[in-house]
């Protein structure tokens, strides 16, 4: 099992659009694995989009997993809910199963090789209770370590039979403690940014918070880097890819200026890269992504990959929008090359 996590401590920089392009291309070009996918964001955007999305009732279909009385609560909130009363050691009757759902009977546009964790808005409301277990002192053990898998402990106890392969999870851009235990479950972390000057400081934050790497600052105790670098159960992951987002329309910046930051952006890395290689894969890439512009929003408002696009005229939000064949092309070939990647 391989974990993926989609996060950068900035919001606005396509996160979520590419967690749910990049899961629905990988499940197409892998029939054979079983992927699951974790929406440890609290507005629940992507799941939102596997289960239909603006034009297939995705909303809906999510407060159903919320309100139509079962028990436990179908989504990752229901898991953390259930976790809270014994926070340092699995309840009693745990079953993974319990809080998965399965996109396809929704959306068929989603492929039926993918489960899903979904999102929650409850899972705010928690966030105090939950870091206020992380901080107890207990007689044996570290309850931050403990609090910290309950993620990692949700996907051990779906290791045993092998039925996922793969996992993605998407995040929001704060570092609660809900974001911390998205983290400590990847395996590799996958970095959106966009070409603006809060994404290059936006990219030390990560470096910091995750890695502990401040060059401005001695001795500082981050306490996730501190705790997890000496932990023998949990391991820092790795960056997979930092992924050059253009997103021009939060831009309103020349050519000349855009070119500037993704520069930068890119030194930073490479020079990064040279002094912590191991906190890098060695498959390491910078990846540009396009503006997807008009292919991006059919594709949201359908709830459906770039290539299963029509050409030609959609109707979204009461308005015609034009769908032009290179255009979709492109953005498949961009999404290609990021799961290409993995």
């Amino acid at each position: 099992m391989k974990t993926y996590t989609f996060w950068n401590n900035k919001g606005g920089t396509g996160k979520t659009s590419l967690c749910f392009q990049t899961v629905l291309q990988y499940a197409k070009q892998h029939p054979e694995q079983q992927i699951l996918v974790i929406d440890l964001c609290p507005q629940a955007n992507l799941s939102e989009l596997m289960l239909g999305g603006m034009l297939g009732n995705g909303a809906s279909n999510l407060i159903s997993l919320w309100t139509n009385n079962q028990q436990p609560r179908r989504t990752i909130g229901g898991y953390f809910h259930d976790h809270l009363p014994s926070a340092h050691m699995m309840f009693n009757g745990f079953n993974a199963n319990n809080y998965i759902c399965h996109p396809h009977a929704y959306n068929r546009n989603v492929p039926n090789n993918i489960s899903l964790v979904a999102g929650d808005s409850y899972v705010e409301l928690l966030a105090n209770s939950i870091a206020a277990q992380a901080s107890i002192i207990l007689p044996v053990g570290d309850a931050y370590l403990l609090v910290l898998r309950w993620v990692i402990d949700f996907l051990d106890s779906l290791r045993g039979n092998d039925t996922y392969q793969m996992v993605f999870i998407d995040t929001n851009p704060s570092f609660a403690i809900y974001t911390q235990m998205a983290i400590a479950a990847a395996d590799e972390l996958i970095i959106p940014v966009t070409a603006d000057s809060s994404s290059v400081r936006a990219l030390h934050n990560v470096l910091a918070l995750v890695y502990g790497i401040n060059p401005n600052a001695n001795n500082l105790n981050y306490s996730f880097y501190t705790k997890v670098v000496n932990s023998p159960n949990i391991q820092l992951p790795r960056i997979n890819s930092i992924v050059r987002n253009r997103l021009t329309q939060y831009m309103r910046r020349p050519a000349s200026a855009y070119r500037a930051v993704l520069d930068s952006l890119s030194t930073l890395s490479n020079s990064l890269r040279q002094q912590y290689g191991n906190y890098f894969c060695p498959n390491f890439n910078i990846i540009d992504i396009r503006d997807f512009n008009t292919v991006g929003q059919i594709a949201y408002a359908e709830a459906k990959r770039f290539a299963d696009i029509n050409a030609g005229r959609h109707i979204i939000g009461g308005r015609p929008i034009q769908a032009n064949q290179q255009y979709i092309s492109d953005c498949h070939n961009t999404i290609l090359q990021l799961v290409g990647n993995l």
